[in-house]
């Protein structure tokens, strides 16, 4: 039992970490997308619910954690510094995002509340000259 917990706070925290990187590359882009962002709001929470599930089975595994040869200084050192890696990376692209204001979405939401309807098109090659 013990190892099948270790093994789902590690997935937890992968998924989660995963998961913020995704929400915060498309906050990048989603000052040019139509509101709501729904997508950045799944992934986000996504992140969260694995980090709740990660929390809850530590509170499991609260004793002293046996030896599995990830628990050496070393391991210790590279997860840490993995981690604050992760949580610069996701902070500066959260400040980036809040930061860059761009009328894109503005002007999407004003031309969709003005009646703007999204359609296809066909696109005709060919010029009025073609003699074939």
């Amino acid at each position: 039992m013990r190892s099948v917990l270790v093994w789902l706070v590690r997935l937890c925290s992968l998924t989660a970490w995963v998961a913020a990187g995704v929400a915060c590359m498309w906050l990048l882009g989603a000052t040019a997308m139509a509101r709501p962002w729904h997508e950045p709001l799944v992934w986000g929470a996504v992140a969260v619910g694995c980090a709740v599930v990660r929390v809850v089975a530590l509170w499991v595994l609260r004793g002293e954690p046996k030896d599995d040869g990830f628990t050496d200084e070393f391991w210790v050192k590279l997860r840490t510094g993995v981690l604050w890696v992760l949580v610069a990376f996701a902070s500066a692209v959260f400040a980036a995002a809040l930061l860059t204001s761009s009328n894109a979405g503005d002007k999407l939401d004003a031309l969709r509340d003005a009646g703007a309807e999204v359609s296809t098109a066909a696109v005709v090659v060919g010029s009025q000259y073609d003699r074939s």
